[in-house]
């Protein structure tokens, strides 16, 4: 109920375009067909019904985004978005199809922003607020959180219920202060767990090359474990620049696999005050006739490869109480489930005709060797659409993390944008 009374005092705002100095607008259309390999060998989804994934979907996903500013200089951002899919299931223990039509209409951003002072600016709403110089993950942002599929061409972050004030007292420094003090609507990302507040302090200093930057950074995460962290991005040479981004607390709250009285394993919520943990990615990144990035992350509250497997045989079909582990590894409190990764990704742009873009992606976990790579490109088709295709392939058996859960997916699609 709060939640829906902030967004309709927002939205009663964006009723006002006669008070706006400007209004800006333009749309985004994607139509795609996405496929998806099944794995009669998977230990966890031999049938297709316990992730009940589509093999094939058609997918129409159109964004709309606005913006008025005010004489005074506030912004009011509102970016809906309408999506419908037609889903095409197919079950291998009975040979069944199903196929399912679905849509819905969502409100990923919308917040307002303005200058209090000319040094001090306040937003709060819907915001997808992003920063740390990796591509991979950003341990330092504890609002948002690492998704597999989000290098996806079509995949679009939902904003979440922040208040947000920065403050520069000159051009090189900076101090962010921002709190989520409510959920945005969706599900909490650790099952079974509830949304609690949190907030994070974080300043900044920029050299006056921008890639010249440091940060620090604390606050809370999940279930209010206290952080501390720090991250810096800093060119050596032209095009040639290193980063870190780490993220340590005193505490980690997440599900681990525990034997239960049966011998048999569970996936068990474990609130640990105990010990210190680090989340931490560092890399390097040329950028000139390409853009290449290579990344190594280090993740202590990951499993080890033992602890892996006891947590996949945990969510087994066969298991009594199979389902509901199974939820509690994909819900488990974790950016990752392992501990050590190595990510490398290529973008070419302009190759062999202008105005298309090609990328590959790979990342492999050092902590059983299972990978994932990426293929993807997108060329522009006149002034307004753009064609786009990607492929994806893990490598690894049935009781790998990068491949006990996919093995092969891809699309390709057109987008409209006016």
């Amino acid at each position: 109920m709060f939640r829906n009374s902030i967004i309709l005092a927002l939205l009663l705002c964006a009723t006002l375009p006669a008070a706006a100095q400007s209004f800006r607008w333009d749309i985004e259309w994607y139509n795609s067909v996405q496929g998806m390999e099944q794995d009669q060998e998977s230990l966890i989804d031999p049938t297709g019904r316990r992730l009940d994934n589509p093999k094939a979907r058609f997918q129409s996903d159109l964004r709309i985004n606005t913006k008025y500013t005010w004489k005074n200089g506030t912004r009011w951002v509102f970016r809906p978005r309408f999506q419908g899919w037609a889903n095409q299931y197919h079950y291998l223990d009975t040979d069944e199809t199903k196929t399912t039509v679905t849509g819905e209409a969502s409100l990923p951003e919308a917040y307002l922003e303005g200058d209090a002072t000319r040094r001090l600016t306040l937003a709060g709403g819907l915001q997808n607020y992003q920063w740390g110089p990796a591509e991979f993950i950003s341990p330092t942002n504890p609002f948002f959180h690492f998704r597999r599929d989000q290098r996806s061409y079509t995949y679009r972050e939902d904003g979440r219920f922040l208040l947000r004030a920065n403050w520069s007292p000159n051009s090189r420094w900076s101090v962010i202060t921002i709190a989520e003090p409510i959920n945005n609507g969706q599900s909490f990302w650790i099952y079974e767990q509830k949304f609690k507040p949190k907030g994070v302090v974080k300043i900044e200093y920029r050299g006056r090359n921008s890639l010249n930057y440091l940060g620090v950074a604390s606050g809370t995460i999940d279930d209010t474990i206290p952080f501390v962290g720090e991250y810096f991005n800093t060119e050596l040479v032209p095009g040639f620049s290193i980063y870190l981004d780490a993220r340590h607390t005193h505490g980690s709250a997440q599900y681990m696999p525990d034997i239960s009285p049966d011998l048999l394993y569970d996936m068990v919520y474990v609130r640990n005050t105990e010990t210190w943990n680090t989340l931490a990615v560092g890399g390097i990144r040329w950028e000139g006739s390409v853009d290449f990035r290579l990344e190594y992350v280090y993740n202590s509250y990951g499993m080890t490869q033992e602890d892996m497997l006891a947590a996949f045989q945990s969510a087994v079909p066969q298991h009594p109480r199979g389902d509901e582990n199974l939820k509690r590894i994909l819900g488990s409190g974790r950016e990752l489930l392992g501990q050590h990764y190595g990510y490398a990704s290529l973008r070419m742009p302009d190759l062999f005709i202008q105005n298309n873009n090609v990328f590959l992606r790979y990342i492999q976990s050092l902590t059983d060797q299972s990978s994932t790579v990426q293929l993807a490109w997108d060329t522009a088709v006149g002034d307004a659409w753009t064609f786009f295709a990607e492929a994806n392939y893990s490598f690894g058996d049935n009781t790998q993390e990068l491949s006990a859960l996919e093995r092969a997916s891809g699309q390709i699609g057109l987008k409209w944008n006016r």
